[in-house]
């Protein structure tokens, strides 16, 4: 199962997040770029950085945030596994883990 099946599994109540976090490590995500900075908003009180499967949900989220449908979003393609544990190194050091 991809990294999409396996979200859509977790959010449904079936899914295993172990395996989930597992198949986020193996695959490339795509990350929105701003002033050649990832993209990252907050919600309920918590940082979020942007990823996505591919392309054609980049492209929604670009739309819903007020970009022309037939422009350019500038991104990155990150390994799963190399954005996850920079992340989790980052926010350590912060104290937020």
């Amino acid at each position: 199962m991809d990294l999409g099946g396996r979200i859509a599994a977790v959010r449904a109540g079936w899914g295993d997040p172990a395996a989930m976090v597992g198949e986020l490590r193996r695959t490339v995500v795509l990350v929105p770029l701003m002033d050649g900075r990832f993209l990252s908003g907050v919600s309920g009180g918590v940082r979020w950085l942007y990823a996505f499967t591919d392309e054609a949900a980049l492209a929604r989220f670009a739309v819903v945030r007020g970009a022309d449908p037939a422009g350019e979003w500038e991104y990155a393609g990150v390994l799963g596994a190399r954005l996850y544990t920079n992340l989790a190194v980052a926010t350590e050091k912060r104290g937020e883990a």
